[in-house]
């Protein structure tokens, strides 16, 4: 914001109050309204690490998400998202990068510029990993593990949302040299299970 406005003193030290979202003293968020079964809108949110997760079939089977609006803010939105174990998202790119961190399971993701497959970057992640699929290019989120993976996602959707720049597309079918690379990784991750069985 002090990049936006050059100006220290209009952040620091501005009198306005969003007492729309918060009671003046900010002692009290709005309380949550449940806007569907994947979207609260709330102005707290207690843990965002293991809330309970709505089936969410869009980017794939057994996938389940939640997502809040915080407080009607016009700029992020976030959101957690689980993978069953040895399933993958559908590969997908939105008009606003995302934050995303792993809160659970090892797995990979794939992140590539449309029509650019060849510039594909493979990303292996853990629990702790953060990294940042650039705007608008494709990604897809991997899980060979034999547990579930879960992250937080953070972007600024709400942003480019309400300055009509908000663009998704997703591929309903993998590339076939993601499908190749995740046969792979299948064949390594049960390999390595029958290895460490007793």
């Amino acid at each position: 914001m002090i990049n936006a406005t050059n100006n220290e003193q209009f952040v620091f030290d501005n009198p306005f109050e969003f007492t729309d979202r918060f009671d003046a003293d900010g002692s009290r968020p709005h309380e949550p309204v449940e806007m569907d079964q994947w979207l609260t809108s709330t102005g707290f949110v207690a843990d965002a690490l293991t809330p309970d997760l709505a089936v969410d079939y869009a980017r794939g089977e057994g996938n389940t998400n939640r997502g809040w609006q915080m407080s009607g803010n016009t700029m992020i939105s976030l959101h957690v998202a689980e993978m069953p174990a040895r399933t993958h998202k559908k590969a997908h790119r939105h008009s606003s990068d995302a934050f995303v961190l792993v809160v659970s399971g090892a797995g990979y993701s794939v992140v590539w510029p449309g029509g650019s497959y060849d510039r594909c970057v493979r990303i292996d992640w853990h629990e702790g990993s953060l990294f940042v699929p650039p705007t608008y290019w494709y990604h897809q989120h991997m899980n060979p593990g034999p547990t579930p993976a879960r992250y937080l996602a953070i972007s600024a959707r709400n942003l480019t949302k309400n300055l009509g720049l908000r663009f998704t597309d997703q591929l309903e079918s993998d590339l076939p040299d993601i499908e190749d690379e995740w046969q792979r990784a299948m064949a390594t991750t049960s390999a390595a299970v029958e290895i460490g069985s007793p």
